[in-house]
């Protein structure tokens, strides 16, 4: 979602923009001492307005307060999106000054952007039939910290294009309406408003798996394990590793962070030993 502030150098009216967009929100204020103003919104093809242009909105600004408003489906701007503030709700009249604190904030996606998030929802909301599945060595992940082609960084689309549709997704979206979290199994994929893939996790499996997607090799230390004996297993394989704790973690929570940037969460539920409890990988982009 764009956020546009809009502030007036004059009376005139104003061209906000002009690509075909739909706006979702407006939000206004003016000084205390100003009183009532109109905000007209119109759906023009010109500069300026004159008599044929379309007036579209038309809002009350009162002095003092601040006015919001919303569109649960977005207001469609086909010819761009011009602005003028009047003194009349149904007729163009102009002030003979711009308010004082005159402040106007616009939340609107254009035409383009629209029509590129509904191709991203067709990409991810594909048939679960599509012949997407890819073997991966899970000693290799820990290893490099790579699912082999996936990594840090990629674009939520590379991501569909090699694992197909996800089996499962959250219900928070970024700022682009699409999901935070894909899942593919019991393997989590966080991605960030600008839909890049920033995180790797696993916290509720027995023996991992990647559903249809995304199938993992047999080698894995199982939920559950003792702290030592996946030490045991981590040397036996080479891999590089160090105990570390963060200042905000729980006493009883202990962190193995692997030289590739895999993390290991081990719990510690009978303050005896700690268990193996998740799987993760986050941090800067890779390439």
């Amino acid at each position: 979602m764009n956020t546009k502030p809009v502030r007036f150098p004059s009376t005139d009216p104003l061209r906000a923009f002009r690509k075909p967009s739909r706006v979702w929100s407006l939000e206004g204020t003016c000084a205390p001492r100003d009183g009532q103003i109109w905000v007209q919104c119109y759906g023009t093809a010109h500069a300026h307005l004159v008599n044929e242009d379309t007036l579209v909105l038309s809002f009350p600004l009162h002095g003092g307060t601040r006015q919001d408003i919303w569109f649960a489906r977005g207001l469609h701007f086909p010819h761009g999106l011009v602005i003028g503030l009047s003194a009349d709700q149904y007729e163009f009249e102009p002030l003979s000054a711009v308010p004082d604190g005159m402040e106007l904030t616009i939340s609107y996606k254009t035409d383009a952007e629209i029509a590129h998030d509904a191709v991203m929802h067709a990409r991810w909301k594909r048939h679960p039939d599509d012949p997407h599945s890819l073997t991966l060595s899970l000693l290799d992940f820990f290893r490099t910290g790579k699912l082999g082609p996936i990594h840090l960084g990629m674009a939520r689309a590379a991501v569909l294009d090699i694992l197909g549709r996800p089996d499962n997704w959250s219900v928070a979206v970024n700022d682009d309406g699409q999901p935070a979290i894909f899942m593919y199994g019991d393997v989590e994929f966080y991605f960030d408003g600008s839909d890049t893939l920033t995180c790797l996790r696993a916290d509720n499996f027995d023996v991992l798996s990647g559903g249809d997607g995304l199938r993992l090799d047999s080698w894995l230390p199982r939920r559950g394990m003792a702290l030592h004996q996946v030490e045991e297993q981590l040397t036996l394989q080479g891999i590089g590793y160090q105990r570390t704790r963060r200042p905000s973690d729980p006493p009883d929570m202990m962190i193995i962070q692997l030289t590739s940037g895999v993390e290991l969460g081990f719990q510690s539920p009978d303050e005896a030993v700690f268990v193996l409890e998740s799987i993760s990988r986050r941090g800067g982009r890779e390439k």
